[in-house]
């Protein structure tokens, strides 16, 4: 269950509510929904159409058979004739009904509490979503038509000052905090299932918000209406796909990474003050069986440690600092390992991550460059310049052959996927 790789790289491609889950078939491009109990037995809530595909949804709070969805229609299988909609789905007719169209991509639509409105993102080619795309608003009737359509905020590639919140009632749009930080509140959104935030009250008024600062996860917990925000101690250096479990009793879930534990869905519970994280479910990866005693630095005596330089993707994208079994083989085989988080990734701010703007294949592979001449020499003297192998995919493919073709002395390896 991938989404269906809508939108390319696919996620959200599961929702539960009310003990009911609704899920898409990779297998089949269905809609199935299941009930979570054991022996139950899924079945089909869409058509059998194997060119259309579904992707993040939301259930009607009032008629739970009703669910919104994003439709990719890959009847015309070209990249330029794919067809983006918002359609609703009633889960038991199998019938898919056509709601928003016009725009190249949509994202999140989600009904309001109770039910009268409807909220999506949108944006189009060659923009991407986090440099230039809208939010909008519109009431949605009982026999699920929409009417007053309004866009409520705008985003540009120079951002806006704080969090952007929306009154229903006086129609405005202000910012939750007074002031701008330097902290990415958000990932850049090349997957469906990236949350940054969830609801933490049965009013509305408190959210826990996971931001990145410096390369490192941090959280707050927020007063929407007041702005104020309180940063919580956590010891996730990334923290991903926020979800509200319970509102009465204040707890939210997330995908978390520590410095020395792999990824785990980490269930958390927040009050005005205090904070708890229990670990509810390991990652189901096993790390490859390896000695972590068999070699330690170079094999040759006075000799520093050959190394791999691994270039990220996106290149949006980021390096996470959390644990990585796969990085610690390299490690325990007598490599070091040196992830760039080149000009353009996030994780610093948005200025940083415009670094890229009219610098494609300039900033990003001086920065890799320069990050293993740094790392060789005084006063660091930690790696074999000699030595170097230097690896990527897709964007970081590309990446690794800019490289090779810019330095003559910095790579005896490459290693590249997808350079595209």
């Amino acid at each position: 269950m991938y989404g269906l790789e809508v939108h390319e790289y696919g996620g959200a491609a599961v929702i539960v509510r009310d003990g009911i889950a609704y899920y898409s078939d990779f297998s089949n491009t269905r809609l199935y929904k299941v009930a979570v109990k054991e022996g139950s037995q899924a079945e089909p809530v869409t058509p059998d159409n194997k060119v259309f595909r579904f992707a993040c949804f939301d259930v009607h709070p009032t008629n739970p058979q009703i669910l919104v969805s994003i439709l990719e229609d890959h009847t015309n299988n070209m990249p330029s004739t794919v067809v983006n909609t918002l359609v609703i789905i009633d889960t038991e007719k199998q019938i898919v009904t056509p709601l928003v169209s016009g725009a190249n991509f949509y994202a999140f639509p989600r009904f309001s509490p109770d039910g009268t409105k409807l909220l999506w993102q949108e944006w189009d080619h060659p923009n991407m979503p986090w440099d230039i795309s809208k939010i909008t608003v519109a009431d949605i009737s009982d026999t699920l038509l929409l009417s007053n359509v309004t866009t409520i905020f705008k985003v540009f590639k120079d951002g806006l000052n704080g969090y952007p919140k929306y009154d229903i009632f006086t129609k405005k749009t202000s910012p939750i905090f007074s002031s701008l930080l330097k902290e990415e509140f958000a990932p850049a959104m090349w997957k469906l299932s990236f949350f940054p935030l969830a609801i933490i009250d049965e009013e509305g008024n408190f959210a826990m918000f996971k931001a990145f600062r410096d390369g490192r996860a941090v959280l707050y917990q927020v007063d929407i209406e007041m702005g104020d925000r309180k940063e919580l101690e956590s010891p996730y250096v990334v923290m991903e796909s926020m979800h509200t479990i319970s509102k009465s009793k204040g707890q939210f879930v997330f995908l978390g990474i520590k410095a020395d534990k792999s990824e785990r869905i980490i269930l958390g519970s927040a009050k005005t003050d205090a904070s708890s994280f229990t670990s509810i479910v390991a990652s189901t990866a096993s790390p490859s069986p390896f000695d972590p005693n068999l070699h330690v630095g170079s094999s040759i005596d006075g000799e520093k440690p050959p190394c791999v330089v691994n270039v990220h993707g996106g290149p949006t994208g980021m390096a996470y600092p959390g644990l990585n079994w796969a990085f610690q083989y390299w490690t325990s085989q007598g490599f070091a390992w040196l992830d760039v988080n080149y000009g353009g990734s996030y994780g610093y701010g948005k200025d940083y991550m415009n670094c890229l703007h009219h610098g494609w294949g300039v900033v990003d592979i001086e920065d890799c460059i320069t990050a293993s001449q740094l790392l060789s020499s005084p006063p660091h003297s930690l790696i074999n310049l000699k030595q170097i192998i230097i690896c990527g995919r897709s964007y970081g493919g590309l990446t690794v052959l800019g490289a090779l073709c810019n330095s003559s002395n910095t790579s005896d390896t490459e290693s590249y996927l997808r350079p595209v």
